[in-house]
């Protein structure tokens, strides 16, 4: 019986490790076609974020956050992924 219980302990702690593994290794990408550093070919940050929402989810991966400031984006995105029942990609 002891052994069952620390198996699982164990089996709970490494999910736990495997979860926030995979969101230290997320990232935000952050769109604002009004900002004077605004580029598709930019770092996609918040000082140097991308023009369009198409470029960001070019670049985003599971886990991922997709960060839309207030704009009219006339734009088609085709979104290429969309992550990972336990790590989806987000826009907000």
């Amino acid at each position: 019986m002891r052994v069952d219980c620390a198996r699982a302990l164990l089996a709970g702690l490494f999910g736990m490790v495997v979860v926030f593994a995979a969101r230290l290794e997320a990232r935000d990408w952050v769109v604002d076609q009004k900002h004077a550093k605004a580029s598709d070919q930019g770092e996609g940050t918040r000082a140097a974020p991308f023009k369009t929402i198409s470029a960001a989810a070019a670049k985003a991966e599971p886990g991922d956050r997709v960060l839309v400031r207030p704009g009219i984006y006339r734009e088609t995105v085709a979104v290429p992924k969309s992550g990972r029942p336990d790590a989806p990609i987000v826009y907000e």
